[in-house]
């Protein structure tokens, strides 16, 4: 009974060994890494992150209205003293201690709106107690009550600037316009998290593979330095070790990037420590499935249509500027009154009857600021004038920078594959020359230069293929930008 469970243990540990193994030789794939920098990324969180403030800052565009409830109190109790001053006597006469308290409360109602059209409003209700109940000496009128209530509507009306709400409505847009324009900016952002994250993951695979093709190349040179050191020349010695010496540098080198790639390839999935256990799908694999084709014409970017979004916020921002540039003329107007007025000491509230709106006014009023008549003023819009025109021309330097930009990459993706192909050619080709040379080399008929040469060419056959192949899926990737749509981070 012990044996059988033993051996039950035995093939159970064997079992979750040989799971373990299978488990750790399955790739990280792309997608599968891609898919890591979404959930744990603090960059591509901290991306969504903006584009929803966006959203959100987004609903206060266009809101011109204010208001609130006002309410306060106070209890106030004072202690004074009274007296008379005698001018025949010089004395002072008929100190008398004075006790009073009383309390008040007040409370309303204020709204304020600014309409498109240009007028402003204003609507307030205030209600206002008061209560003054001893005092000591006492006085005839206490306690003294008192209430009223006082009810008003105000208007403003622009005559000359923000007229017909001219400069309300040119905020507004210029704010709506900014917030697209940095709407499709977070856009842009978010894709650019991930085609970070993609370069990220194509270096890593490519200076794994530079590795790899080194300590390979670093043992073929060892095998050649130890024919060399048994069979050749003092010369042919030292030019073998110089190659051993030369190669272990650069494998050192490969090393040091390897590490930086991995601690790159870490960060941009936010993970703690230099080291990727995972094995990752080879640069050949993902050209091999990648499904993807080159657009039929080149749409704009999201940074972009950003920037042009942003040049026609700056378009009415300066028609507000223009705007505060006028003198500010408002007619204005009112109508108030109260409800009630209850007293203990005066007379009854107006008669049943009476209006309630026993106050009402109209007014023109002219504001000019000192600034007119100094160089300082107009200075703000002359300083958005010519920022606007700076931003027009920059624009169109952008536009033509991208254009060059999407004809170069369309250009180089179409003798992509044909690239790759010669590489790969050139690579089985000089394998073939590195295979029959290292032949030749021990009968002597290739010297110790070519030898070394045939090993060179062969590692920096492989690599150059490993780069067209990059440089293809980063073509591809860049194509992507220029084809994201805003939103595409929700799906």
């Amino acid at each position: 009974m012990k044996r059988k469970l033993i051996n039950h243990l035995f093939l159970s540990l064997l079992f979750l060994s040989a799971l373990s193994r299978a488990v750790a030789q399955t790739p990280l794939t792309l997608q599968d890494y891609l898919q890591q920098v979404k959930t744990q990324g603090a960059n591509y969180q901290n991306a969504i992150t903006n584009r929803k403030m966006t959203d959100l800052n987004r609903q206060f565009i266009g809101q011109h209205w204010s208001g609130g409830i006002n309410l306060g109190g106070n209890y106030n109790a004072s202690n004074d003293n009274t007296y008379s001053f005698d001018t025949t006597t010089q004395t002072y006469n008929n100190f008398n201690w004075y006790e009073q308290d009383s309390a008040n409360f007040s409370g309303g109602l204020n709204f304020n709106n600014n309409w498109d059209f240009g007028i402003n409003t204003n609507l307030s209700y205030t209600v206002y107690a008061y209560r003054d109940w001893y005092s000591d000496p006492p006085y005839p009128w206490l306690p003294y009550n008192y209430t009223s209530d006082n009810l008003r509507f105000s208007v403003g009306i622009p005559l000359w600037r923000n007229f017909l709400g001219a400069e309300i409505r040119a905020q507004d847009k210029s704010s709506l316009l900014g917030s697209d324009s940095n709407i499709d900016s977070n856009e842009y952002q978010i894709q650019l998290v991930l085609y970070t994250a993609k370069q990220a993951y194509y270096n890593l695979a490519s200076v794994r593979a530079e590795v790899e093709y080194r300590r390979e190349g670093l043992e073929d040179y060892r095998r050649l330095s130890q024919w060399a050191e048994a069979h050749l020349s003092a010369q042919d010695r030292l030019q073998a070790r110089s190659a051993v010496k030369d190669w272990e540098l650069a494998l050192e080198n490969a090393e040091d990037r390897e590490r930086q790639a991995r601690n790159n390839f870490n960060l941009t999935r936010s993970k703690a420590g230099s080291e990727v256990p995972e094995n990752l799908q080879t640069l050949e694999e993902l050209n091999a499935s990648d499904p993807r084709s080159w657009p039929s014409h080149s749409p704009d970017r999201l940074d972009l249509q950003a920037v042009r979004l942003g040049l026609e916020s700056a378009k009415y921002s300066l028609l507000t500027a223009e705007e505060q540039d006028k003198l500010d003329v408002t007619l204005t107007g009112s109508i108030g009154g109260s409800f009630f007025t209850q007293s203990n000491y005066y007379p009854a509230p107006p008669p049943a009857g009476a209006p309630w709106w026993s106050q009402y006014s109209v007014g023109l009023n002219f504001s000019v600021p000192f600034e007119l008549f100094t160089n300082l003023w107009g200075i703000n819009l002359e300083t958005q004038r010519m920022s606007f025109e700076e931003r027009t021309l920059g624009l169109a330097t952008t536009e033509n920078a991208d254009t060059q930009q999407w004809e170069d990459m369309t250009l180089r993706y179409q003798k992509s594959d044909g690239r790759i192909q010669e590489a790969a050619q050139l690579v089985g080709d000089d394998k073939e020359k590195r295979d029959q040379g290292e032949a030749l080399f021990q009968k002597g008929r290739v010297d110790t230069f070519e030898m070394v040469s045939f090993v060179s060419q062969y590692f920096s056959a492989r690599m150059t293929y490993l780069s067209w192949i990059s440089q293809k899926l980063t073509l591809l990737d860049q194509s992507q930008l220029y084809q994201a749509k805003a939103g595409e981070w929700k799906n």
